[in-house]
């Protein structure tokens, strides 16, 4: 069993790098892509021995030997508006209660009914928060809590893993503001935003072009988390604004405000 002890992810690997893993993903977009590199690049440095499996919304989760330690991949799946993530990892602890499990930085939506009812209690499981909000709303549920940045921010500028992520067709440069059109979208955006001013106004995520689309741009305004997280990874001079819920601000208090990125209100 991974021992009860303040570690990060990179730690926890290293710790437990004579142990077989299997890294779990629950599918998503493009910035959930960028967890899973960055979550590579951690496991690769640890040496870790490790395969990995996606299970999509609707799958069953398969049987895992138990001596294998299971690692769910983080992200802000957490919440009611893509209603998967929690399931699978429920599902997950119903069918392999000896495993143990580590659910990598995540964030989660304070919703208490929907987490009472989907997160497994259970002594074997580590909950690792990549913020603080997260982290203090997760003591109510009496788990064993860790706190780490995501694993996106693992990511360097020419990176392997990342390298991939930026495929795409090559673009002049241009200012970009990526805003979401999804359920997680505000009800507004700041008043000091002027889309006007910028030469593309896109959801990047609903492309085929998302690489290029950050690596070309010259500033980046965004209410998506991995684009501005993207955005400070390579430099560029990057501007975020909140989401529907804590999650942005969150995120950027904890480690993007560190990294030069501008928040506005």
């Amino acid at each position: 069993m991974v021992r009860d002890v303040s570690m990060t992810i990179e730690e926890l690997f290293r710790e437990n790098n004579d142990r077989e893993w299997v890294f779990v993903s629950p599918g998503g977009n493009q910035g959930d892509s960028m967890i899973y590199a960055g979550a590579r690049k951690l496991a690769d440095k640890a040496q870790l021995k490790y395969k990995e499996i996606s299970i999509k919304r609707g799958q069953p989760a398969p049987q895992i030997d138990s001596r294998k330690i299971i690692y769910v991949q983080g992200g802000g799946g957490w919440c009611t508006w893509w209603n998967w993530t929690p399931r699978m990892v429920k599902d997950l602890s119903e069918k392999h209660p000896d495993n143990q499990i580590i659910i990598g930085p995540s964030t989660v939506a304070k919703q208490n009914w929907y987490i009472d009812k989907w997160f497994p209690k259970r002594k074997n499981m580590v909950f690792y928060a990549r913020e603080n909000t997260t982290y203090d709303y997760m003591k109510r549920l009496g788990v064993t809590l860790r706190r780490d940045h995501d694993t996106a921010f693992a990511l360097e500028k020419g990176d392997r893993g990342l390298t991939p992520l930026l495929d795409g067709n090559p673009l002049k440069p241009f200012k970009l503001a990526a805003i979401r059109e999804d359920p997680e979208s505000p009800d507004s955006l700041p008043e000091s935003v002027d889309l006007d001013y910028y030469d593309v106004v896109i959801d990047p995520c609903q492309t085929k072009n998302w690489g290029p689309l950050h690596l070309y741009a010259t500033e980046i305004l965004t209410n998506r988390s991995h684009s501005a997280i993207l955005g400070a990874i390579l430099g560029k001079k990057t501007k975020m604004f909140k989401g529907s819920y804590h999650k942005n601000k969150s995120i950027y208090d904890y480690s993007l405000k560190q990294m030069g990125v501008e928040w506005i209100d």
